[in-house]
């Protein structure tokens, strides 16, 4: 899922200490929470999981969450902490959805928060979510609407997204679109430049 792993590997360690990264992932994880109906056994796909900052806190309702994420050491920081939870149901691999997808309709819930920008072909990882999601099922993608470049310190292939654009690419890929809107505005330094955060919810056909 994430160009360069072994970048975020060298970040895992301290991904959570960052007041800002924490309080995105809340306003992303309510929003969530408020547009899909989450409930106990629901099987729910983090893409591009991190350290589970959002894939968790949905683990506390569904009981049932795997993190996927091309970073080992992301994955490991999320298996720590589900071991430090005691969150049975709930784990994490390193895995390429595009060239491994999972297997069709093992998946309810679909979640995924600020890794497409770093996904090369966005619509072939849509793809992938689309063939594991079973009919009816959910997907909820948060990611930076378009910016300039200034978000990242070094090169990425997307920098953000138009979001009814990307609403459209899910419903190529399969999905019925729901509703997009801004969910949060990160500001890099604090009290910066303002970079708006999209949530973008659709369901299975």
């Amino acid at each position: 899922m994430k160009v360069m792993p072994t970048t975020f590997d060298a970040k895992a360690a301290t991904w959570d200490e960052e007041p800002r990264r924490r309080a995105m992932a809340m306003d992303i994880v309510a929003a969530i929470v408020q547009r899909i109906p989450l409930t106990t056994g629901q099987r729910v796909l983090d893409v591009g999981c991190g350290t589970g900052l959002v894939g968790l806190p949905l683990a506390v309702v569904t009981k049932s969450v795997l993190g996927v994420d091309l970073s080992e050491g992301m994955v490991a920081k999320f298996k720590a902490k589900v071991q430090t939870a005691h969150q049975s149901g709930v784990t994490a691999e390193v895995r390429d959805l595009v060239s491994a997808p999972l297997l069709a309709g093992s998946i309810d819930v679909a979640v995924s928060a600020m890794a497409f920008h770093h996904i090369p072909d966005v619509d072939a990882m849509l793809r992938s979510i689309a063939g594991c999601v079973a009919p009816g099922g959910w997907v909820a993608i948060a990611d930076l609407e378009c910016e300039d470049g200034s978000f990242h310190d070094e090169p990425v292939p997307h920098l953000g997204f138009d979001p009814a654009g990307f609403l459209s690419n899910m419903q190529r890929a399969g999905f019925e679109a729901v509703s997009q809107e801004r969910v949060h505005v990160m500001q890099k330094p604090p009290g910066g430049r303002s970079y708006p955060i999209f949530l973008a919810v659709a369901r299975k056909l």
